[in-house]
């Protein structure tokens, strides 16, 4: 007897559904390219990512639902067309966009884009100790967004050396909640 994997149903589904609309849509955009091709300036070819992620933008709200991993295909055309020294890739099942480059980009484009927003995506960099920069567009709503308590050691060293980071503030923090300074009378 076999068994059935609803698992694997779920997923071929998804992506047949997916290349379907995409299939559509970029369709419709060879048509709109073959029709304006008079029009074009010489220097614009037909396979110009940034004229066809435009149309991507502009036909996509009629053919896509807000579920679809397609608006991130086409602010992925965006993004390559002005970042030229990045690459997006588009990693549809988690439904996200991994920025790759050398760290020196990723830190550059990840401190001038950190919060901006393209439709219900938002571009949000962090730094691992381990993999360095890290930089996707998720969606806004998967941002974990936590005001952190301070501790008492935390406020009493906001009062002595002001709300400034620094490295003499750092120790202190680490030499209070060692006990070895402003201990609690």
């Amino acid at each position: 007897m076999n068994n059935f994997d609803v698992h694997n149903w779920k997923w071929n589904q998804l992506i047949e559904s997916t290349i379907t609309e995409d299939s559509k849509v970029e369709n419709l955009i060879d048509e709109i390219i073959d029709g304006i091709s008079g029009y074009l300036a010489d220097d614009v070819s037909k396979d110009d990512k940034f004229l066809r992620g435009t149309l991507r933008t502009i036909i996509g709200s009629q053919y896509m639902n807000e579920n679809s991993s397609y608006d991130l295909e086409s602010i992925a055309s965006q993004l390559e067309a002005e970042h030229p020294d990045l690459r997006f890739d588009v990693n549809k099942p988690l439904n996200r966009i991994d920025v790759r480059g050398s760290q020196q980009d990723l830190i550059n484009f990840g401190s001038d884009m950190q919060g901006e927003t393209f439709g219900e995506y938002e571009v949000f960099a962090t730094d691992d100790d381990d993999r360095g920069e890290i930089v996707r567009s998720v969606k806004s709503s998967n941002i974990i967004r936590e005001a952190k308590e301070k501790d008492r050691c935390h406020r009493k060293a906001d009062q002595v050396y002001g709300t400034k980071t620094s490295a003499y503030k750092s120790g202190a923090i680490v030499k209070c909640r060692k006990g070895m300074i402003w201990k609690k009378k």
